[in-house]
């Protein structure tokens, strides 16, 4: 007995491909933040000095980052 295909399935080979290659982007790219996270939070546990960390915007920074270095 053959099983039904799901919605997933029926759509293009194209279309399929397409929304691999994303999703596949958006992991590789939570790798990569994920690595320099890790790189700042060993720092501070290794220096008894640091109380912590902030996130700063360079100048010329898009609205988005600006956002986020104000919020910490």
């Amino acid at each position: 007995e053959r099983e039904q295909a799901t919605p997933a399935q029926l759509e293009p080979l194209d279309v399929r491909l397409e929304q691999a290659a994303k999703k596949a982007e958006a992991v590789a790219q939570n790798l990569v933040a994920d690595q320099g996270r890790g790189t700042v939070r060993d720092a501070v546990r290794r220096d008894r000095q640091a109380t912590g960390w902030a996130r700063t915007a360079a100048l010329g920074a898009c609205a988005f980052c600006k956002m986020l270095a104000v919020r910490g």
